[in-house]
This record gives C-alpha cells, sequence and structure tokens, in this order.
C-alpha cells in the first residue's frame, strides 16, 4: 500500500496520504455500485485513510486453558474479517455459550468444541464470501460457487 508520497505501508495508508486520484476512482465506483446511504456518505469523506482487509485465523485447537478458569471468545479467539461483522456476532454467540457453560448446561469440552468448529466455518464462510462476491458475474454464478464451496 503506497501513500501518495511514495512511502509504503503495511496495513494502513493514513489520512491525507491517500493518492487523491486513486481515492477519486474508489468514490466514483463505489457511488456507482453501493446502496445510496452508502453512496452519500463516501462521497462525504473528504481525508480518507485505506486499510487492508485482513484476517487471522490461527487454527485454534484451544479456546479454554486453566481448567476452564480462562476462556478466549471473539477477536481473543481468532479475528475474522471485519466486512462479514462476525467479531461481534462471534462474540455474542460465544457469551451466550459462556452462560450455558457456568450454569451446568454444557460441558468446558462440548463449549470449546462448539466455539473452534464455529470460528473455523465462520472464516471459511469469510474467505468465501470475499472470493465469490468479487468474482461473482450474476447471482446464480454466486449461489453455485456456494453450492460448490460448502460441497468441498
Amino acid at each position: 500500500m503506497t501513500a501518495k508520497n511514495g512511502t509504503l505501508h503495511r496495513t494502513t495508508v493514513p489520512q491525507s496520504l491517500v493518492d487523491p486520484k486513486i481515492w477519486a476512482k474508489q468514490v466514483a465506483v463505489g457511488t456507482s455500485h453501493l446502496a445510496p446511504a452508502h453512496a452519500e456518505v463516501l462521497s462525504k469523506i473528504t481525508t480518507p485513510f485505506i486499510h487492508a482487509i485482513i484476517d487471522s485465523y490461527p487454527a485454534p485447537r484451544k479456546a479454554s486453558f486453566m481448567n476452564g478458569r480462562v476462556l478466549l471468545v471473539g477477536d481473543a479467539l481468532a479475528h475474522l474479517r471485519p466486512h462479514g461483522g462476525y467479531s461481534t456476532s462471534l462474540a455474542a454467540l460465544e457469551a451466550g455459550w459462556v452462560g450455558e457453560l457456568v450454569s451446568g448446561e454444557m460441558s468446558i469440552a462440548e463449549w470449546e468444541r462448539r466455539v473452534t468448529r464455529l470460528v473455523y466455518l465462520w472464516w471459511c464462510r469469510g474467505i468465501w464470501y470475499g472470493h465469490s462476491l468479487l468474482r461473482a458475474g450474476s447471482v446464480w454464478e454466486f449461489v453455485l460457487s456456494a453450492v460448490y464451496f460448502c460441497a468441498a
């Protein structure tokens, strides 16, 4: 990611360093493809910054430590792609399962199995959404890619 002054950045081009020509192209594309409310917000951004969309999935096999006294949930367990809105949803679901764990409705082994499998599933789904939405030429192509992805 290169700033307008030629400086390379690993994940973020800071405010005021985004090349105005590149930003103008992005606004043009965004305002023609986004929903009207989002296009309006995009068109009003005067000093943008650009951040790479990344995720890190450490393939967690463990989400509990110290005999279940330390539990990893949400971003502490895995940082998923932000455009999917997964982090908040995942943390909320895991918190609900913590309630079941604390009340004795679920064992620590079951809780850990659920959260590690769910993180893996949502990580795969985020990768699929990103790739499929960028490459799909039609709704049917998008649906067929989902069928293929789920079957793989």
